[in-house]
């Protein structure tokens, strides 16, 4: 049975906490975090001593990337494996036990646990040994493990920010925009959810609908007219109508 502590108390490290923490198969030790604020919500899994982390084999980096490499250097006498969630932080080398990657593809926030189950999780490790642990680890809490390199870890990361961060951000522009413009962006809601389920039933270049990909230049100039005084938003308009139709080029 692996044993696993947890470094870092933010949004990924309560799903971990909750995927693992009540499992039979892994012997939780408790999470390790700078913010005293976080202890009430793991409760006697709130470790306060640093020593303690050292007691198992593996230990979960759920920290923010500017972070890991000091967090690594303090932790240069354990000999156990350290692994951290990052999408994009390479693989670290140590010069003292394994290291290695658990990065669950997802969105995580403090409010609301993500189910790790259906998630697609990326494995990698320094050693054969490391690699054995971090996919037992991740098969516990994962029925989507994948073992993948650091190259095409951070394209898939980089992907993810494309897909679900940009669109996210989208989200809130246009319902910035409604409640300026004194509109309910609950209206918006239905096409949203029916247009993301095609999208992902399908392909998403085959879903595109729209004046820029149809080339309906009235429909844009009307848009562009409404948004002569939002020049930051007119930009984004502009940039997103022109990368809509260069992807679509061949059917204009």
């Amino acid at each position: 049975m692996v044993s696993v502590s947890i470094i870092g108390s933010g949004a990924l490290s309560r799903s971990l906490f909750a995927a693992m923490s009540s499992l039979p198969t892994i012997r939780f030790q408790g999470v390790f975090g700078r913010n005293q604020n976080d202890a009430a919500h793991f409760g006697s899994f709130w470790i306060t001593q640093w020593e303690t982390l050292f007691q198992s084999d593996l230990i979960l980096l759920a920290v923010p990337d500017d972070t890991i490499e000091v967090l690594y250097n303090l932790l240069q006498s354990y000999k156990g494996l350290i692994a951290h969630c990052s999408g994009i932080t390479p693989l670290i080398q140590r010069a003292i036990g394994s290291s290695g990657v658990f990065y669950p593809l997802n969105s995580f926030n403090k409010i609301l646990t993500t189910d790790l189950k259906s998630t697609p999780l990326f494995v990698e490790a320094s050693s054969k040994e490391g690699q054995t642990l971090v996919e037992q680890l991740a098969k516990e809490v994962s029925s989507k493990v994948i073992p993948l390199t650091s190259d095409s870890r951070a394209k898939m990361h980089l992907a993810a920010v494309i897909s679900q961060n940009f669109s996210n951000h989208m989200y809130a522009l246009s319902e910035r925009y409604c409640s300026e413009q004194k509109l309910d962006f609950e209206w918006i809601k239905p096409m949203l959810r029916s247009s993301l389920v095609s999208a992902l039933q399908s392909r998403a270049i085959e879903t595109q609908s729209g004046p820029a990909k149809r080339n309906d230049l009235k429909t844009l100039e009307k848009h562009r007219a409404l948004l002569k005084d939002q020049l930051t938003l007119l930009e984004l308009y502009n940039t997103i109508t022109t990368s809509i139709q260069q992807l679509h080029e061949k059917e204009l």
